[in-house]
């Protein structure tokens, strides 16, 4: 097997790759129907996880399908989307910074199988570049809440919803437990057969060797014996259902590839918080570093933010481009004064939050941070609708993301009317409106809706009358003659319910 770098590739790079990629895969024959034959339109592989062979002989089988297809493949994996586009980003940097980036997946950091292994992630390189040619398209399909919960139906509408009416092949690499078939059976393999589709059924055999998977909860290297049976074959049980086996010999472990990468670097992502009463009443920013470390991702957050401020005080005041200028920060919160983008205080003040969005952005980008808006919001519907295009058009202007706030703030006091999303004044965030936006950021930074938990904010909880200080200072620090509570337990139960708000808007 041929194995490349694609990092800082140029299109050409690409191209020369992938067809070598492609033509060392064609010589390895490994399974698929001879010429002739009828093409499944669902193939499932089944594996042992964590292995060096099993990831090898899949790419082998879909690098002969794309070559023998006139429309890409649908490649699906057994991980979960986040830790697809986790592996996305990692791929693009030099190996030395790729662990802190897988590590932002909770699959990559946590997961102790060997969906998780070294050769698992040189399986998803490999399969990036034959994407990066339009020869496959590649998805997670792992969309279960832990293992306990079903792999097939939720597995099953992300492949449906990925191919649409088109007749892309599709393969997917799978545990090979996943692929039984019968009456009444919940697996996966069954779930497509029930669906109509041409299926086949491979499944990857070994006659020994070791492996790194987990059996009866203990999780680490096995011995799997020798000389083991190892079927080899193909019957096909009716029209459209056709079982195979491969034997692949003896096989070797694959080391899960946060051992593999080596240490993660100690620094932490720091975000600085840009913005006025709506940061600070609650503490945004410090709840979001609670959650983040939680959810085992290292952030530290600063935050600029005084009674009334508007972006363009920001600007006027330099205290920005100051804490910009020691190049700590890998992204920039900005919120705008409620209203502002609305030209709710006057017809220049609308003028005035764009061109300062823009100024701001620019300064970060500058620095080497990621800028990002986070919107505001209303309780009016009709006035929501109307702030939030509002918002949308500046974030789009000044070519930054834009995360609504407004739109799952409706849908939450729909919902869940009795929640604490408003403070005593009935307009500045109470604390479960605060936590709505610490789960939006968290989702835009690590790809992810964090698990509900129980957790403890330890940090001041300030009011919306406090008075902070118009420079970057530590979510955490306490100011001086402070009277803010000091701490704030977020329960799993409410945590649960505003989760949902994010997973199903």
């Amino acid at each position: 097997m041929v194995y490349l770098s694609f990092a800082a590739c140029s299109a050409f790079c690409y191209r020369t790759a992938t067809a070598l990629l492609l033509a060392t895969l064609l010589t390895t024959g490994c399974g698929l129907p001879a010429d002739g034959a009828p093409e499944p339109q669902v193939t499932l592989v089944g594996e042992l996880h964590g292995t060096r062979e099993h990831p090898r002989a899949f790419l082998d089988l879909v690098g002969q399908a794309a070559a023998r297809s006139d429309q890409p493949v649908l490649v699906g994996l057994e991980l979960p989307p986040d830790a697809v586009a986790v592996a996305r980003r990692a791929l693009q940097l030099l190996e030395s910074e790729r662990l802190a980036v897988l590590l932002e997946s909770s699959t990559w950091a946590n997961n102790p199988d060997g969906r998780a292994s070294m050769a698992r992630l040189e399986l998803i390189r490999d399969l990036l570049a034959l994407e990066a040619s339009g020869e496959v398209s590649v998805i997670g399909i792992d969309l279960r809440e832990s293992k306990q919960h079903d792999l097939a139906a939720p597995a099953l509408a992300r492949v449906l919803a990925e191919r649409g009416n088109r007749e892309n092949p599709v393969m997917l690499l799978v545990g090979n437990g996943h692929l039984g078939v019968g009456e009444g059976r919940a697996t996966l393999g069954q779930s497509f057969v029930d669906q109509g589709l041409a299926t086949t059924l491979l499944t990857l055999h070994y006659s020994g060797g070791n492996a790194w998977n987990c059996v009866a909860g203990a999780c680490g290297p096995r011995e799997l014996g020798a000389n083991l049976s190892c079927p080899d074959g193909t019957k096909t049980l009716r029209p459209g259902l056709v079982v195979s086996d491969t034997c692949l010999g003896k096989v070797t472990l694959s080391p899960l590839a946060r051992d593999e990468l080596g240490p993660a670097p100690a620094a932490p992502h720091r975000v600085l918080f840009v913005g006025n009463s709506l940061i600070y009443t609650g503490n945004l920013p410090a709840v979001l570093e609670t959650l983040s470390a939680r959810d085992h991702h290292a952030l530290e957050a600063d935050m600029i933010a005084t009674g009334g401020a508007t972006l363009s005080d920001r600007v006027a005041d330099g205290s920005v481009a100051r804490a910009l200028a020691t190049g700590r920060y890998r992204t920039v919160v900005l919120q705008e004064r409620g209203g502002d983008f609305l030209c709710a205080f006057g017809p220049g003040s609308c003028v005035q939050a764009r061109a300062a969005l823009a100024s701001l952005a620019r300064l970060a980008r500058e620095h080497g941070a990621s800028p990002v808006l986070l919107g505001t919001y209303q309780g009016d519907p009709r006035a929501s609708a109307s702030l939030a295009s509002a918002e949308a058009m500046a974030a789009r202007d000044a070519g930054v993301p834009y995360l609504q706030v407004t739109r799952y703030l409706q849908a939450g006091l729909a919902a869940h009317p009795r929640l604490a999303w408003f403070a005593s004044d009935g307009m500045h965030p109470g604390p479960d409106l605060t936590l709505l936006q610490a789960l939006l950021l968290h989702k835009h930074l690590f790809a992810r809706v964090p698990d509900a938990v129980d957790f403890t904010v330890e940090a001041p909880i300030h009011a919306y009358s406090a008075h902070l200080a118009a420079e970057a200072h530590r979510a955490t620090d306490v100011p001086d003659g402070s009277k803010a509570a000091t701490s704030y337990t977020y329960g799993a139960r409410h945590f649960a319910r505003i989760a949902r708000l994010l997973r199903h808007p």
